[in-house]
C-alpha cells in the first residue's frame, strides 16, 4: 500500500511537471528548429509531421520500433520489481508525438502500475494528440504567413506580441462581440465597426476592458507609428479574435482589413448577449435568435465552437471553459455530446437534432472545423459593413 501510493505520488507529479512544462508543450515549437532528446536522439520534429504520405510512415516506423525497445525496457525492470526504474521509463512517454504510440504504452505500463498511476497516464493522449495537431498546423500557419498581406502581417504579429495567452479566450470574445451587434432588419445595423469601445457596460461584454483592452490599445500605439494610416478599431478587435485562435494552436485566420470606426455604441447587443449558463437554456430560443440576425444554423453551431477556448472564474474546478483550453480545437463538440459543455447555450445544442448532427459532424474533423470555423469567423468579422468599403488583405 505505501509503495502504491508513492508510486501515485510520484507519477501525478512527474506528469505535472513534463506535460505541463517543456516536453509535450514543445511539440508547439516544432517549425522553430527546436529538436528533443531521449528516444528520437535529436532527431528534427519535422520528421514526424511531414506532409507526404512516405514522412508519416517512416516516422511512424521509428516511433514503432522505439515503443518496442521501451517496453521490452519496462518488463525487464518490472521483473526486477524497481519502482525508481519504472518512473524513469515512464518520464520519457510525454516525448512521443503520436497519440496511439503513447496509448499503446500507457497500457502495457499500467499493467503493472497501480489502477491511480494507470488512470493519471491514460487520461494523456488527449493532449498529445492535441500537441501532435497543433505541430501540423504550425507548419500550416507559417506557410500562409509567407503569403499574406505585409500590412496584415504587422496588424497580426503586434497583436501576438501583446496578447498574453492567458487571455486568447478573450480576445475571441472581443472579435466576437464587437461583430456580434449586428441586425440586418435595423436601419442602424451595427457589427464589425469598432464600437465596442463604447459598450464595455453592457453585461456581455464584462471583463473585456479590464484584460483585454490595454493588449488593444497597445498594438493601436505601435502600429499607428509604423502603418501609412491608422489601424481602425474595428480591424484591431477582429484580428485579434484571429490572433486569439492562432495563440492556442488553431488555424491562422486572414480576416483582413480596411473596417472603418464608427464613434458610438450600436444601440443594440445582438447576438453577442446570447450566451447563458442557465441549464435550460432553450435551443430553440437560441436558432431563432441567430435566425433573426442573418445566421443560419451551421454558423451557430460553427462559431460555438470558439469557446474551445478560454477561462472562466466560474464554478468550473479548472477555471477553463472546455477541458483542455490551450488548444483550440473540435474536441469541445465531444464535449456537448458528453453533456459537459460549460455554457447552457452549449449544452443545448445537442438538443436538436439539426444541431446535434452538425456538432456530431464537427467532432469527428477536426480539420472540419478549422475550415468551417475560419469562412465562418472571417464572414463574421465583415458584418454590417457597407458592400463598398474596399477589403484589403484578402
Amino acid at each position: 500500500m505505501a509503495l502504491s501510493c508513492r508510486f501515485s505520488v510520484f507519477i501525478l507529479v512527474l506528469l505535472g511537471t513534463t506535460i505541463g512544462n517543456s516536453r509535450a508543450c514543445r511539440f508547439a515549437e516544432l517549425f522553430q528548429g527546436h529538436t528533443i532528446e531521449g528516444p528520437h536522439h535529436g532527431r528534427d520534429l519535422l520528421a514526424f509531421v511531414e506532409v507526404n504520405n512516405t514522412g508519416k510512415e517512416e516516422a511512424l516506423a521509428n516511433s514503432d520500433e522505439r515503443l518496442k525497445a521501451t517496453l521490452a525496457s519496462i518488463d525487464a525492470y518490472v521483473k526486477r520489481a524497481s519502482p525508481i526504474n519504472i518512473a524513469d521509463l515512464v518520464t520519457p512517454v510525454g516525448k512521443y508525438t503520436n497519440a496511439a504510440v503513447f496509448w499503446n504504452e500507457a497500457t502495457m505500463v499500467s499493467k503493472y502500475l497501480p489502477g491511480a498511476i494507470a488512470y493519471t497516464i491514460k487520461s494523456i493522449p488527449d493532449l498529445l494528440e492535441d500537441a501532435r495537431q497543433a505541430a501540423i498546423t504550425k507548419w500550416e500557419n507559417d506557410a500562409l504567413m509567407a503569403h499574406l498581406d505585409p500590412t496584415y502581417v504587422t496588424i497580426f504579429q503586434t497583436l501576438k506580441s501583446v496578447i498574453n495567452p492567458t487571455i486568447t479566450g478573450l480576445a475571441l470574445r472581443l472579435g466576437f462581440h464587437d461583430c456580434g451587434t449586428y441586425d440586418p432588419n435595423a436601419k442602424t445595423k451595427g457589427g464589425a465597426n469598432g464600437s465596442i469601445r463604447y459598450e464595455f457596460d453592457w453585461p456581455s461584454n464584462a471583463g473585456l476592458q479590464r484584460f483585454i483592452w490595454p493588449s488593444i490599445w497597445s498594438a493601436k500605439q505601435q502600429l499607428d507609428k509604423v502603418l501609412p494610416s491608422p489601424v481602425s478599431y474595428a480591424d484591431l478587435c477582429s484580428i485579434a479574435g484571429a490572433v486569439g485562435v492562432y495563440l492556442t494552436h488553431g488555424p491562422l485566420i486572414n480576416v483582413g482589413y480596411g473596417r472603418p470606426d464608427v464613434d458610438g455604441p450600436d444601440p443594440f447587443q445582438g447576438v453577442g448577449s446570447n450566451t447563458n449558463q442557465q441549464r435550460d437554456y432553450p435551443i430553440q430560443q437560441i436558432i431563432n435568435e441567430w435566425e433573426f440576425y442573418g445566421y443560419d444554423i451551421e454558423t451557430l453551431v460553427v462559431l460555438s465552437g470558439g469557446h474551445a477556448i478560454g477561462f472562466s472564474a466560474s464554478t468550473n474546478p479548472q477555471g477553463t471553459i472546455s477541458a483542455n483550453s490551450r488548444y483550440f480545437s473540435s474536441r469541445y463538440y465531444k464535449q456537448v455530446i458528453l453533456g459537459d459543455a460549460f455554457f447552457g447555450s452549449d449544452r443545448a445544442l445537442a438538443d436538436n437534432p439539426a444541431t446535434l448532427k452538425i456538432v456530431q459532424e464537427l467532432a469527428a474533423d477536426n480539420v472540419l472545423f478549422y475550415k468551417k470555423f475560419t469562412d465562418a469567423y472571417k464572414n463574421l468579422t465583415w458584418s454590417g459593413i457597407d458592400p463598398s468599403v474596399k477589403r484589403l488583405g484578402l
